[in-house]
């Protein structure tokens, strides 16, 4: 007798286990299920198909993101205004502004020198402490406006309390969104689906009179490509990887060497 196609359903990609479930609840149904004594395994698989509705498709960017991206690209254009300005203050040394030059060259290095290798928390956190500082120093604020940068940080204030909010919004949105449990839900659909396709066999020995084979045979005809694709996924990752290693290696060698 032929056997049953074996299948790691666990790892059928998300937005397939779904059509995998109900194509193989559909199959078996149309065989009479009750008649080949497998309605008891069957069953188990049917009444675990709600837990599919758990399902969804990945959350696309929220458009909160895209907001933001738009936002830290104007923060990131303002900070290089600001580090422009003084350098160009700085070129022409005009004497009348080396007192502000000697004030803002080093507030600036602080709180803005290399301010684009940090992550964006960061890079909010060293502008609120830069605003902060300015505001509270009046012998800066004044050095601000004489160099022409006042309107520059003002801007930055505003494109950072805009980014500060955007932020907690988004944050307080994604915190509501129901929980995915794709985990769960695949683990615990897979367990029956195996369940039912060993009873498949294990019944059809217990019953030699009685024909399983046309369920086998379109059940191996279903499944099959399923199987394909996993076993294709898992072929590029071996390769992906070694393709890596010998990358490594490669570069390990080479570094050695000089």
């Amino acid at each position: 007798m032929q056997k049953l196609t074996s299948i790691p359903f666990s790892r059928v990609p998300k937005m397939e286990f779904r059509a995998v479930v109900t194509g193989v609840v559909a199959i078996v149904a149309k065989y009479n299920p009750q008649a080949l004594h497998l309605d008891g395994s069957y069953n188990l698989v049917v009444q675990s198909v709600p837990l599919l509705k758990n399902l969804r498709n990945v959350y696309k960017s929220h458009p909160k993101t895209i907001k933001l991206i738009t936002l830290r690209n104007q923060r990131k254009n303002l900070m290089a205004a600001i580090q422009t300005q003084v350098k160009a203050a700085k070129k022409v040394g005009l004497d009348a502004h080396a007192a502000e030059l000697e004030l803002v060259i080093p507030f600036i290095e602080e709180y803005l020198g290399k301010i684009l290798d940090e992550n964006s928390v960061k890079q909010s956190e060293r502008i609120h402490l830069m605003l902060d500082a300015l505001e509270a120093n009046q012998s800066f604020t004044d050095a601000f406006e004489v160099l022409g940068l006042t309107l520059y940080a003002a801007q930055l204030k505003t494109v950072q309390q805009e980014i500060d909010s955007t932020f907690d919004t988004r944050n307080t949105i994604r915190s509501n969104r129901p929980r995915m449990k794709t985990n769960e839900v695949k683990l615990a659909l897979a367990e029956t689906l195996v369940d039912l396709l060993n009873d498949i066999e294990i019944t059809s020995k217990k019953y030699p009179a009685l024909d399983y084979m046309p369920l086998i045979n379109e059940l191996n005809e279903f499944l099959t490509p399923f199987l394909a694709t996993i076993k294709a996924k898992s072929t590029r990752n071996k390769n992906a990887k070694e393709a890596k290693n010998a990358t490594d290696a490669t570069a390990a060698s080479t570094e050695k060497v000089a």
